[in-house]
């Protein structure tokens, strides 16, 4: 597990923040990967959400709805920050939080890769040449964001080899933003999860809530991210 403390994010009329929030998220939902093809769009029935392309349900429950666009107290946000391949937003209802969701696919099938990692005949340089490009990913971001003066605070984790069972987290990064005088926190978890037979998926979940409600907000997160699981079709 590789650790560092530090901080991240969005645009304003700084460049170099620009450029800092162009190079995070490529790390986050780019590297090694390649678009998601067109399929079906993802959706919500029975309080459940859906997504056909990265192949993932999970349960939103009655103090949560699903948008397009962020609420207006986080259209300007500099906790938002830019994705290449935004699904959707989970939007709270009586309290002030957000939830982020990005997906990507990867190149190949990590958990096939994982799962034949000791095998004799598979060519281990290539899990380990993709964990060790990701890790070098993450420090450069750590390096270009040290002087970004919107955020007070900023930490990560990366975790490996840990594909057996999956959903599987492989990223954890931990940032508070000084926004419009209002200080925010953002916990983005991005897990690996099997997409079809030849590819995994990276799918980012982001919670975004200012640091009074965060706490509160947490508590109904943690219950949505349990029903986290992969889905197909014919379930």
């Amino acid at each position: 597990m590789v650790k560092s403390n530090r901080p991240i994010f969005y645009h304003w009329k700084n460049s170099d923040r620009k450029r800092t929030i162009k190079i995070l998220f490529l790390v986050f939902f780019s590297i090694a990967t390649i678009s998601c093809a067109p399929i079906s769009p993802p959706y919500v029935h029975n309080d459940k959400y859906y997504n056909p392309a990265n192949n993932f349900s999970l349960k939103l429950p009655s103090s949560w709805e699903h948008r397009k666009e962020p609420p207006n107290w986080l259209e300007n946000s500099v906790c938002v920050g830019e994705h290449k391949n935004l699904q959707a937003y989970f939007v709270n209802k009586d309290m002030k939080g957000v939830v982020q969701v990005s997906s990507s696919k990867t190149s190949l099938n990590l958990k096939k890769a994982s799962d034949n990692y000791l095998s004799s005949s598979f060519n281990r340089s290539l899990i380990d040449t993709y964990y060790e490009s990701l890790r070098k990913s993450l420090e450069k971001v750590k390096v270009q964001i040290t002087n970004n003066r919107f955020i007070e605070d900023y930490s990560y984790s990366m975790y490996s080899y840990n594909l057996n069972n999956l959903p599987s987290k492989i990223i954890e990064a931990r940032i508070k933003c000084n926004d419009k005088q209002e200080l925010i926190r953002k916990e983005l978890t991005t897990y690996v999860l099997l997409c079809d037979d030849n590819d995994t998926c990276f799918v980012t979940f982001s919670l975004i809530s200012p640091i009074s409600d965060f706490e509160k907000v947490q508590v109904s997160y943690i219950d949505i991210m349990r029903t986290l699981s992969n889905w197909s079709p014919s379930d």
